[in-house]
C-alpha cells in the first residue's frame, strides 16, 4: 500500500521532514518513509498543484517498492 502525503507550503513539508528525522530537510524535494511491519509506504512531497516535479513521486515509488539504496542514508540496515 501507497499513501502519498502532500504538503501545501515549502516549509510545512519541511517541518514534517525534521519531525521524521531527515537530515538537510531544507535540502530534500521529497521523501518516503517504510518502515515494519512495511505493509504501508508513504511518500511525501509538496503538493502537484503548488509546485510540480512529478519526477520525485517516481523516484520514491522506487523506494518504496525497491528499498532504500542511497549509500548516505543513516537508516540503511
Amino acid at each position: 500500500k501507497v499513501v502519498v502525503r502532500t504538503y501545501k507550503t515549502r516549509e510545512e513539508f519541511i517541518a514534517s521532514a525534521e519531525a521524521k528525522g531527515i537530515e538537510n530537510a531544507d535540502q530534500v524535494a521529497a521523501f518516503s518513509v517504510l518502515r515494519p511491519p512495511f505493509d504501508t509506504c508513504y511518500i511525501h512531497m509538496i503538493d502537484p498543484a503548488v509546485e510540480y516535479e512529478p519526477e520525485f513521486i517516481g523516484h520514491e515509488f522506487a523506494h518504496c517498492l525497491y528499498g532504500q539504496w542511497h549509500t548516505d542514508n543513516k537508516s540503511r540496515g
